[in-house]
């Protein structure tokens, strides 16, 4: 490699690093976003323990982001994931120049600028970008496995002296992935093993034995961060849905074990069916021209005996990936689905330097003088076409001016009275609020009771240590699964108490109830329907102020998925009491947001023809067989997706 060439590899692997990091850093949220991105803040921040595996190299790492001096917690906690993504995209730049070696010798300027738009392509597109741009782990998981994908190619590729030390290497950075998400970063090894056995053969197992010993001594040293579990289990932090109190605990938290009986249920479904929506949504993540430049990438590594290896290593990825997102389920409007599939998008973009790389050659061998030039635009086209479709993203990636969490718990917490109890029942309102109080102090005089949390190690635990009233609360969850009229009665009788409306909430509790926003005020005794009426009024004066306060972000995918929820589960009080015009309005908020959400039509038309008080039951989602009520939740949540803003 001349050192012109060395130059061009120099500048592009800047780009491919600092223009990512740029537009990162430039559409990064000032608050968390929904679902989990408000956890992990907290955690960070804390130096907490996060929903299982427990993710502990994250938040040790995030946790040092935290006290960056600029903006934000939750700003910095996005800032490390906008770094880890950038140089996921250099690691990627460095690994499409390897693919694109194989297609064309030696390595050329025009290489390195095909290598650059293979990982634009990648790092511009939704999947990448928006993993990026918020408090989540995946931007973390894609730069530690394209380390182990690097540098594991780098070995295997070598000619007959194979450096090993890259082999080591890769083997201890796989070890710090499975200690941020385990499951994301097996979907690369069974792609390995084919080079490792050509690699027994070759040299022998004999030979190879210490060395065998040596890297999986490294790879057990990248799991040593899990050690953290234990040690932070012993202070009880604020944030403890991962404790690990003994082995099997541990082993429960490390496992994942609370979403093996999600995965067991989707796995009984259709998994052809769900195969070709991740293909699908791998297509539209980057643009199906370059999947289908992909696909011929991968046929000309397939076709040349010295590349198949490669196309062996590449073309597993690619099925095990899709596979694996298959068998847990998939659902298009959840952006976290997207970051199992990110190593997936990394690949697809690498072969298809092969396939433009030798679209070039082709052009110049038949074209000569004419060739260069023809292969010049045939570049220029291709990096233009990944900085084209990173604008056609910006707009959807873009939380720089995302607050509607801030503005939601600041909504449904003002009309809560100083040391109440809250009970919620949805994982983001839950997360909303404990990011609130745990990074910037609000309503630390709040007690919070989350019952679908009772059954991870450690939570109990720590409720009680912080709050000894909510003993028999507690207690009364985990003996029937739900909260209790008796034991919301006592509780009553000491403090306030507010509880946000689920399907869990026994329909005895509906009684006890008045709404209030969100978080519904719970009396100590059965109220009359004209306890109600009273109250609907101020109920739908507080939603109004909330839209008054949302504007324009009530169009924000995952806020207006919110909002339908919460409008449904009004409805769904309301119908239950009988209180039908309430009902209707509830419903019809829903309607103006634009859903076309199957049970949300079906209990509209109910409560159109009701005289009196509804039976749900049946507008709730059905399913073939038992499944966990967070199941059924999940069905309602794709349902009402129907007819949600892009």
């Amino acid at each position: 490699m001349n050192a012109g060439t060395s130059k061009h590899i120099n500048i592009a692997g800047a780009v491919s690093f600092g223009l990512p990091l740029f537009l990162y850093m430039l559409t990064s949220g000032i608050h968390s976003y929904w679902l989990d991105s408000p956890e992990f803040t907290a955690a960070a921040f804390e130096i907490g323990l996060p929903h299982p595996p427990g993710h502990p190299i994250y938040v040790l790492l995030a946790k040092a982001f935290t006290l960056v001096p600029l903006g934000t917690i939750a700003w910095r906690v996005s800032l490390f994931s906008a770094v880890c993504g950038a140089v996921a995209s250099w690691l990627l730049f460095r690994t499409s120049l390897i693919v694109t070696r194989y297609t064309v010798e030696p390595v050329r300027p025009m290489h390195v600028w095909i290598s650059l738009g293979c990982a634009l392509w990648a790092s511009l597109s939704y999947a990448w970008w928006f993993q990026s741009v918020r408090s989540e782990v995946y931007a973390l998981q894609i730069m530690l496995t394209m380390g182990a994908v690097y540098t594991f190619i780098l070995w295997f590729s070598g000619e007959d002296e194979k450096d090993d030390r890259l082999l080591l290497m890769s083997c201890f950075i796989f070890g710090l992935a499975l200690s941020n998400h385990h499951f994301c970063a097996l979907a690369a090894l069974p792609a390995a093993v084919p080079a490792l056995t050509s690699e027994v053969r070759r040299r022998g197992l004999k030979k190879l034995g210490p060395l065998g010993s040596r890297a999986v001594a490294l790879s057990a040293w990248g799991l040593v961060p899990y050690a953290f579990l234990p040690l932070r289990t012993m202070a009880l932090p604020r944030i403890n849905l991962g404790a690990c109190n003994d082995f099997s605990s541990c082993f429960w938290v490390i496992s994942a074990k609370a979403f093996q009986r999600s995965m067991a249920h989707h796995h009984a479904e259709n998994l052809a069916q769900r195969s070709m929506n991740v293909l699908f949504t791998l297509m539209d993540q980057l643009h199906p021209v370059l999947v289908i430049i992909s696909l011929g990438g991968l046929y000309i590594l397939w076709r040349r005996p010295a590349s198949r290896p490669m196309a062996l290593f590449m073309t597993l990825v690619i099925a095990v990936v899709i596979g694996m997102r298959a068998v847990m389920g998939f659902d298009p409007f959840n952006p976290d689905y997207y970051g199992y599939m990110l190593l997936a998008v990394a690949v697809l973009s690498a072969v298809a330097g092969a396939a433009v790389l030798t679209a070039v050659e082709e052009t110049k061998t038949r074209l000569q003088r004419p060739g260069a030039v023809a292969g010049f635009i045939f570049t220029a086209a291709f990096l233009t076409g990944a900085v084209h479709d990173g604008k056609r993203v910006y707009e959807k990636s873009d939380l720089s001016g995302f607050d509607a969490t801030e503005k939601f718990t600041v909504w449904s917490l003002e009309r809560v009275p100083p040391g109440a109890v809250v009970i919620t029942h949805f994982y983001k309102t839950a997360f909303a609020y404990w990011s609130s109080t745990v990074t910037e102090g609000y309503r630390r005089d709040i007690s919070w009771v989350h019952p679908p949390f009772m059954g991870f190690p450690g939570y109990s635990q720590r409720m009680l240590k912080s709050d000894p009233d909510l003993r028999d609360l507690l207690r009364g969850i985990l003996a029937t699964g739900s909260v209790t009229t008796r034991t919301l009665s006592d509780l009553v009788q000491k403090r306030p108490v507010k509880i946000e409306m689920d399907l869990t909430v026994p329909s005895e509790i509906h009684s006890m109830v008045l709404p209030d926003g969100v978080l519904y005020d719970v009396a100590a005794e059965p109220l009359s329907k004209g306890d109600l009426r009273l109250r609907a009024p101020l109920h739908n004066s507080l939603w109004s102020d909330l839209y008054g306060m949302l504007g324009n972000e009530v169009t924000e995918p995952e806020t207006w998925r919110m909002l339908v929820w919460f409008h449904y589960m009004d409805g769904l009080f309301f119908a239950r009491q009988g209180l039908l015009a309430e009902a209707k309005k509830s419903l019809m908020r829903a309607h103006r947001l634009g859903s076309e959400s199957t049970e949300i039509n079906a209990l509209l038309q109910a409560v159109e023809k009701a005289s009196g008080p509804v039976d749900i039951l049946p507008f709730l989602p059905q399913t073939d067989h038992p499944v966990p009520l967070g199941l059924v939740r999940e069905a309602l949540e794709r349902d009402i997706n129907k007819g949600r803003p892009e």
